[in-house]
């Protein structure tokens, strides 16, 4: 045989060597979690001998299954529970191993530096990929907003399996979130219009959705708030959130919304407080209570995204 066809031959052996293990691993389970360690830790471990084994610290496979760390072996993230039985307290398992320092740094910096680790927020054996991480995740902690959220347009639109509906990380951030009071927060008023528009200006989002007004966030910040907010650096100036709320938002057409017809006086009010006495005692804001649909409201003379000051000449006032 000459060193040519024996080096064929040799190249085919790798080959063939290789292909049968990847073979292996595309055929091998998607939790490769070891017997040794399920037979204490498998959430329904079955009767032996007439006796209930009682499990510790029990595993759901099916979740296991679902994580994005489904194929990595229980002693990669527990390294002292290599050998059998092993110690029954060990050390917390260090995610830094694997996932990116800086996120430690990241998180240091933000509103969430004190929680006591990863899992609080991701779970452990059932961690979710980002871009299915639950708003189920924050509520642990945060009941109140997430009820709210729950209730609203983009909660419903959750439930019905819309994935692009915003979620808290969509408006809050991930690891980086900061108090609301922090310029650099997503949530601070400067940057809020912004955060909004990140969907409320998607053409795709907007076509696919059928989005309401999606010229909102270009009229607004041409508009009197929008100036106000951005030009003269005003934070009590409105923003998305003083007119439709911030957890709850819900559709004009909820009795409940704070900019369906019946409340819009009562919204805007909150900041012109003046003016909603004025109107309250108007034949406008008398005809409205006494429930009569057509008595005009604050958006039907000054618009809703379009507000101009009534000095303006093509203000609506005077159109």
């Amino acid at each position: 045989m000459g060193p040519k066809v024996g080096n064929d031959m040799r190249r085919w052996t790798h080959f063939i060597a290789l292909s049968l293990f990847l073979l292996i691993l595309s055929i091998a389970p998607p939790c490769p979690a070891s017997e040794d360690c399920l037979n204490c830790h498998r959430l329904e471990i079955p009767k032996k001998a007439g006796r209930s084994k009682k499990s510790l610290l029990p595993i759901d496979l099916q979740k296991l299954a679902a994580s994005v760390h489904r194929e990595l072996s229980c002693e990669t993230c527990h390294p002292e529970a290599t050998a059998v039985p092993h110690k029954k307290k060990m050390k917390a398992v260090a995610c830094e191993s694997c996932h990116d320092k800086d996120l430690q740094e990241i998180l240091a910096a933000s509103v969430h530096a004190s929680i006591p680790s990863c899992t609080s927020c991701h779970g452990t054996h059932e961690i979710q990929d980002k871009a299915a991480f639950s708003p189920s995740g924050c509520a642990s902690c945060h009941p109140d907003p997430d009820r709210a959220y729950q209730r609203s347009v983009h909660g419903l639109s959750q439930k019905r399996g819309q994935r692009e509906a915003a979620r808290c990380q969509d408006c809050h951030g991930g690891h980086e979130i900061k108090k609301k009071s922090d310029p650099q927060s997503r949530v601070y008023p400067l940057n809020l219009p912004r955060t909004c528009a990140r969907c409320h200006v998607n053409p795709e989002l907007i076509a696919k959705y059928k989005i309401p007004a999606p010229s909102a966030y270009q009229l607004y910040m041409d508009n009197i708030h929008g100036r106000a907010l951005t030009k003269s650096g005003l934070l009590v100036a409105a923003v998305c959130s003083n007119c439709h709320g911030s957890h709850e938002i819900l559709p004009p057409k909820d009795p409940n919304s704070t900019i369906s017809r019946g409340r819009i006086p009562e919204t805007c009010g909150t900041c012109h407080a003046g003016v909603r006495a004025v109107y309250e005692s108007s034949i406008h804001g008398q005809a409205l209570k006494k429930g009569q649909a057509p008595a005009p409201i604050c958006t039907d003379c000054h618009s809703a995204h379009q507000i101009q000051r009534v000095e303006v000449e093509a203000c609506l006032l005077y159109t």
